[in-house]
Formats: C-alpha cells, sequence, structure tokens
C-alpha cells in the first residue's frame, strides 16, 4: 500500500480487470444516484476480502485512529499496538497507505468536514475536529483539498454528503454480511474459526 502513495497508477494495475468491470456498471446506472453507490458498495466490500486479514497490531492502532477520529497521538496509536514508535511508523503504512501521522491528518479532517456539512460554523468545526482554531482548519483544507473549507463545501450539497456518506456505509455493511455468509465461510475456516477484518478509510 505505502508504495501508491503520491503515485498516479492505472487501477487496472492495482485492482486487477474488475476496474473495467465497475467502470461498465457505474455507467449503466446513469443518473440513478443510489443504484450507483449500491454497485459501488458491493464491488468494494468484494475487494476488501481479497487481501489477507491485517496484522493485529496494525488493526488496533487503526481501530484507535477511527474510535478518536484522527486526534490519538502517535504515542496512545503505539501503546495500542503494542509496539514502539519505529515499528508503527515502518509497519502501519504498509497495510494502511498513509503513515500514522497522515492517515490521523485525513479523519480528523474528515470529521471537520462531516461537522461543517451538518450546518456547524466554521470555527466550531474545527475546535470540534480536534484542530488548534479556524485557521490551523483552513490551513489543512487547503494543504488537502487545495481550497477553502467553504469552498470546498459548496461543491457538494451537505445534505447528498451526508445521505452518500450514510449510503455507502450501510450498503457496505449489509453487502459485508451477505457475502460473508456466501464467501467467507472458506475463509473461516482456514483461519482456524476465526473472522478476518481489514481497516478501510472510507469508514
Amino acid at each position: 500500500m505505502d508504495r501508491l502513495v503520491d503515485r498516479i497508477v492505472p487501477a487496472e494495475e492495482v485492482l486487477g480487470p474488475g476496474v473495467r468491470r465497475l467502470a461498465g456498471d457505474l455507467a449503466a446506472a446513469g443518473d440513478c444516484r443510489d443504484d450507483a453507490l449500491r454497485r459501488l458498495g458491493l464491488t468494494l466490500s468484494r475487494w476488501e476480502t481479497r487481501g489477507g486479514p491485517p496484522a493485529p497490531p496494525v488493526l488496533r492502532a487503526w481501530s484507535e485512529l477511527v474510535r478518536t477520529r484522527g486526534t490519538a497521538s502517535i504515542a496512545d496509536l503505539a501503546r495500542h499496538a503494542g509496539w514502539c514508535h519505529s515499528q508503527l511508523g515502518r509497519r502501519f503504512p504498509k497495510q494502511v497507505g498513509l503513515s500514522p501521522k497522515a492517515a490521523a491528518r485525513v479523519l480528523r479532517w474528515r470529521e471537520a468536514i462531516r461537522r461543517l456539512a451538518g450546518g456547524e460554523p466554521v470555527a466550531g468545526a474545527a475546535l470540534g475536529a480536534g484542530y488548534h482554531d479556524q485557521a490551523h482548519f483552513g490551513h489543512e483544507c487547503k494543504a488537502m483539498a487545495g481550497c477553502t473549507p467553504r469552498r470546498f463545501l459548496s461543491t457538494w450539497n451537505s445534505e447528498g454528503f451526508r445521505e452518500d456518506a450514510e449510503f455507502l456505509q450501510e450498503q457496505a455493511a449489509v453487502d459485508r454480511a451477505e457475502y460473508s455468509s456466501e464467501g467467507r465461510s472458506g475463509e473461516k475456516e482456514r483461519n482456524g474459526g476465526k473472522k478476518s477484518a481489514a481497516p478501510l478509510l472510507l469508514r
């Protein structure tokens, strides 16, 4: 995963020929957003099962990052993982694709945007997401999205933003449940009855 950071790579080189099928499915959905999101969620949840289970320390660190919405310190992540800082710094990017610090930035930014889309003022969204102040959030938004928070949000319909995010999460949960009853039974047996899981930045 870490080899893909800051690189432009053809999707087929990473995900295989299924990308073309996905593109065809999305094109077939046309203007029906719900159908497109359903197809995307189903494909992503199936792709999720293709990789091996993450190392438990990485999963513990990722779970803590998600729980705290990116505000956990590196020291806390290392403690949850049971690794030293250097081990976490080496192993985490290989399975998540970002360093712990970079992943925390993404999650913290997403939380601020979620709050902003929900109607909170910029200053309140910034503080609620863990930024020092509104200026800090504005700087991060420009670094990550190339524009101010207000300009970024203006490209989204705030209601649609929430609906799309919730739809993808709910649909992925349903698809994973359905897929687990069909495709993961053999995997569960191979893993000694333990269910595998993989961290997703989209969660």
